[in-house]
């Protein structure tokens, strides 16, 4: 028999070791890909499933869902979904949740509505049997709805118009007497949180960082008859503040889509944020400011009232807006509310008032659309009423992706994302 050397067995021993090894790893290496696959499979039913969520939210036009809904999407207790929409302001705030066994992923966003095509225009003066003067290099792009008086070149405070030939480029119509209201749901939503001041704050100043998920409780931070002032911090979120008296925002002061009611509101010169302002009385916009869409400032007067008090909002010279400026009065009083955009003042986005539009001498730039009762001039020595004075208003010139709350009288029934919150 022959002898068989001991180098030999090693040798088969080392060659089936490494065998072994490389079948050990080609099978964990299997195991690893069939994981990831199936990882990929669910992540993959999870986005599916989360689109359905978004189709289903973005088709929903009413407030039903505001505590939330949970839906078994193949009723396998495996596969649901969980769809929330409340209230933000002018927009909404729509969550939803895909759920696969252990695995989760959710979308937070604002909703908003699209244009209306037919509704929209560049320019809405309400017919007050007077017409609309247009002086200096004043340019008007877009369909406008005009008084039956029309629109004339005039020469004012020394000036001649030395606009296009066709002062409107776009198609014009007959306007009515009465604006075309807002949306009475919206302002009663928006109306609703003014009277939210149970457990106030003891505090007169907030700052340092405060940031909220949406998905979260909100953090409802209410003051009483006390001036607040916001300085040299961070707050964002799920976030609202409210007061029956003062809010003052420091340019230090970032705001990230926060919501805050107040009596009177006044933003510092220089500060840049997102927000949504709401007043009683009026919002005072410093100088240099700079509003990031989508933003929004507006006055919301439920009652009339004993004295008179003017409802007015300014943006300051060199002030960058873009969202929506708005005023709304359950009673309308005999002094009529003001929107006034100092020097170079800016605003891309919408501004309504049954009121007043106040602009400036040396021009503003507004593109997208203007409702009001009347334009307001002046100079040091007189007023002069429904006059456009080196003015642009452009609806030609607003993004064409632009989106607008339902608040608003040109908002379409189809909704969108308007903006992505958190993503996880």
């Amino acid at each position: 028999m022959r002898k068989v050397s001991a180098s030999a067995l090693y040798m088969v021993i080392v060659i089936a070791l490494v065998i072994g090894v490389i079948c050990a790893a080609l099978v964990a290496v299997a195991s690893f890909y069939r994981l990831q696959h199936q990882k990929s499979f669910r992540f993959e039913r999870l986005q599916h499933n989360l689109h359905s969520g978004m189709e289903r939210l973005l088709a929903n036009t009413d407030s039903t869902l505001s505590e939330g809904k949970s839906i078994d999407l193949y009723n396998d207790e495996q596969d649901s979904l969980l769809i929330q929409k409340y209230p933000w302001g002018m927009y909404d705030v729509g969550i939803v949740k895909a759920y696969k066994l252990q695995d989760t992923i959710c979308s937070i966003f604002t909703i908003a509505r699209t244009v209306d095509s037919a509704k929209w225009c560049a320019l809405y003066l309400a017919d007050e049997d007077r017409p609309l003067g247009v002086t200096g290099k004043t340019l008007i792009e877009g369909d406008a709805w005009l008084p039956a008086a029309d629109v004339k070149s005039t020469y004012v405070d020394g000036k001649q118009y030395e606009g296009p030939k066709n002062i409107i480029s776009g198609k014009t119509s007959r306007s009515k007497a009465i604006l075309p209201e807002l949306d009475k749901q919206k302002i009663q939503q928006i109306r609703d949180q003014f009277g939210r001041l149970n457990t106030p704050y003891n505090g007169t100043e907030i700052n340092g960082i405060m940031t909220v998920p949406y998905d979260q409780n909100e953090k409802r931070i209410n003051i009483s008859k006390r001036l607040l002032t916001l300085t040299k911090g961070n707050i964002g979120g799920h976030v609202v503040i409210c007061s029956d008296s003062t809010v003052i925002i420091d340019s230090t002061m970032q705001l990230h889509n926060v919501l805050i009611f107040a009596k009177t509101i006044e933003v510092k010169n220089g500060f840049k944020g997102s927000c949504q302002l709401f007043a009683t009385d009026s919002i005072a916009i410093g100088k240099r400011c700079r509003f990031d869409y989508p933003s929004a400032a507006g006055i919301v007067r439920p009652d009339l009232y004993k004295v008179q008090v003017p409802v007015q909002i300014r943006l300051g010279n060199g002030t960058v807006f873009n969202g929506s400026l708005f005023t709304y009065e359950k009673q309308p009083d005999v002094l009529k509310p003001v929107i006034e955009l100092g020097d170079g003042a800016q605003v891309s986005g919408q501004i309504y008032t049954p009121g007043y539009v106040r602009l400036s001498e040396k021009g503003n730039k507004i593109y997208g659309s203007v409702f009001c009762n009347r334009f307001l001039y002046r100079t040091a020595f007189s007023t002069f009423e429904n006059y456009l004075i080196n003015a642009t208003i452009s609806s030609k010139k607003l993004s064409p992706y632009y989106l607008t709350g339902n608040l608003l009288p040109v908002s379409d029934t189809k909704q969108q994302v308007l903006q992505w919150l958190e993503r996880r």
